[in-house]
């Protein structure tokens, strides 16, 4: 596991297994623990325990929906963790518009009786949660779901509605982004994002310019900033008459928007993973689990795999569910 592999504080797996076999070296490429699909369980199955051991683990449920909650301090967010309301389908009922046992994957609390147009809408308002966290905007909703721009846009302009303090939260991060360069995690990490602070258009000389392709880059630059935003004719004309003097006109408009994606994602993310480290810590640290033999093996997203004596298990898996929540 590397604990700085990704830019958002969470954990990369994979690197290279090394080993000698006959005396001879062995190298096997390594794997990527974070890219095992969640949809999928039965792909688990090729990871086996050693003989009298068995795997523990353990998620915090709906993680980063809560840190949006914590974060955004939306009241009626807050509102469906305070009366142990199911987020997802709590969404899919401001969607559609209809009551909120009508979202839910199962009929009845022992889970016997399954619903599987609730179980449609609830991954709806799955998908346009994640939707806000991550970024997404009405395009990537469409496909992901399979419906109409339109719709999709229906679908977000609803969660909104519904949940205001989230949108707040978004454009409170990406001022301050624009402001400072970086934003911050619960607990403080920062993750920068330096593009979401380029200009708009830049400038650049190809080779040695002259001393007319200055002026007329001069020429260019205040035009730019003065315009702000051109149409794309416009930026066409000028890219010509820019080519002319061996000058490139770049737009950085979509490094912009990206980072301003990424400020808000970055919150979020972030701090579900420094928030997975600590519980990473507490676990390797617990007295109880190591004198049961219990250890850490797997970390993927906001999941913590371990191993530990068939015996033991009940016991350790007791305790890890009390370390994660509290």
């Amino acid at each position: 596991l590397n604990p700085l592999g990704a830019r958002t504080g969470r954990f990369t797996s994979g690197g290279d297994w090394r080993f000698y076999e006959n005396d001879l070296p062995v190298i096997l490429p390594g794997m990527n623990a974070q890219n095992l699909p969640s949809e999928n369980h039965e792909i688990r199955l090729i990871f086996k325990a050693e003989p009298g051991r068995t795997f523990v683990g353990g998620d915090i449920s709906q993680q980063e929906p809560k840190i949006t909650a914590h974060i955004s301090l939306d009241e009626n967010m807050l509102r469906v963790y305070e009366e142990g309301k199911d987020i997802y389908a709590s969404v899919a009922q401001s969607i559609y518009n209809n009551r909120y046992e009508d979202n839910l994957e199962f009929y009845d609390e022992a889970k016997t009786q399954i619903n599987l147009e609730g179980k449609k809408r609830r991954k709806t308002g799955k998908v346009i949660i994640l939707a806000t966290m991550y970024g997404m905007g009405k395009g990537s909703v469409a496909r992901k779901l399979g419906i109409t721009t339109d719709d999709a846009e229906m679908m977000l302009d609803s969660f909104y509605s519904k949940y205001p303090g989230v949108r707040k939260a978004i454009e409170t991060s990406v001022a301050f982004c624009k402001e400072y360069g970086f934003v911050e995690d619960v607990l403080g990490r920062k993750r920068r994002l330096p593009n979401i602070r380029l200009p708009l258009y830049q400038t650049q000389f190809v080779g040695e310019p002259t001393d007319e392709a200055k002026r007329a880059e001069r020429m260019i630059r205040h035009f730019l900033e003065d315009k702000k935003q051109l149409t794309k004719e416009e930026l066409a004309e000028l890219v010509a008459q820019a080519k002319q003097h061996n000058i490139i006109i770049r737009c950085n408009d979509e490094f912009i928007k990206k980072a301003e994606r990424q400020s808000f994602n970055a919150r979020i993310q972030g701090s579900a993973a420094t928030l997975t480290k600590q519980i990473m810590g507490m676990v390797y640290r617990d007295k109880l689990i190591s004198s049961l033999g219990g250890r850490i093996v797997f970390q993927i997203h906001d999941e913590l795999i371990l191993d530990c004596p068939v015996e033991h298990a009940e016991a350790i898996n007791n305790r890890l569910k009390a370390i994660i929540e509290n």
